[in-house]
């Protein structure tokens, strides 16, 4: 008996984690991705969480090119600057 109790801890901590992974996924995954691809991520990490999260930190995360985060950086400089000065003063 000891044994079963030592061990239902232990396998109610991994049902919880991988709950944890599915709802936490499934804010993270869609961003910036086209539906169907966020689809097939949250299926595979639905039917299988923790390989699921494993290859999704290795293969799926999408990147930006540097090109590309320093016109967003300068895209939020340009509209922090401008909406600082709301509403214009007369």
């Amino acid at each position: 008996m000891a044994g079963a109790t030592d061990t239902s801890w232990l396998a109610l901590a991994y049902v919880i984690a991988e709950w944890v992974i599915r709802l936490v996924m499934l804010f993270i995954v869609p961003w910036r991705r086209p539906p169907s691809t966020a689809t097939a991520w949250l299926l595979l990490i639905y039917f299988w969480p923790v390989p699921g999260l494993l290859i999704y930190l290795l293969v799926g995360r999408s990147r930006l090119s540097r090109r590309h985060r320093d016109k967003i950086s300068e895209l939020k400089g340009a509209f922090y600057l401008h909406w600082a000065t709301w509403p214009p003063i007369r």
